[in-house]
């Protein structure tokens, strides 16, 4: 036990070490295709970002865009610094903000939504992000201890991945 709350500090103080803020590099429009991996089916939407500065300062303009067959699916969020660690905030614009952590050129969300828990990511490179989303039902968990039931982990398994990697267009 006293090894794992070790691994979890010098992991969480690692994190706060590496932290920076978002490079002027990264602004721009995106463009690719979403692969959406969920209970044995991959499905594709067409999907753009767009990370745009704003007349603030540490403000920027976040948007999503989908594209399917059943029309285009528009996300207008506003991503704000929190503070000069690579805290921001992701604003939705309907009463909805996410805490989001900017590291190692990523920007990175972890949420809960009635029973989905979310991992939500955005890393960055030259001329393109790769974007990503992980889903686990909280109602489905496996449940694990060491042998002297001291310690206890609770899994959850995997509903849904969706990936996309998107070309930098300006």
């Amino acid at each position: 036990m006293k090894s794992i709350l070790s691994l979890i500090t010098f992991c969480f103080m690692s994190i706060l070490g590496f932290s920076q803020e978002i490079s002027d590099d990264y602004l721009g429009e995106y463009k690719g295709e979403l692969q959406i991996f969920s209970k044995g089916n991959t499905n594709t939407v067409e999907m753009e970002f767009k990370l745009k500065p704003t007349d603030t300062p540490s403000v920027y303009d976040y948007i999503l865009i989908y594209h399917s067959q059943n029309g285009t699916d528009i996300r207008e969020y506003v991503l704000k610094q929190k503070d000069s660690t690579g805290n921001y905030l992701l604003d939705e614009n309907n009463g909805i903000v996410l805490s989001t952590k900017y590291i190692n050129n990523s920007l990175h969300s972890f949420f809960k939504v009635q029973n989905s828990l979310l991992k939500s990511s955005i890393r960055f490179g030259k001329n393109y992000a790769e974007f990503e989303i992980v889903m686990a039902n909280t109602s489905q968990v496996d449940t694990t201890a060491t042998a002297d039931k001291s310690f206890e982990v609770f899994a959850y398994p995997i509903a849904t991945y969706q990936f996309a990697r998107l070309e930098k267009l300006k």
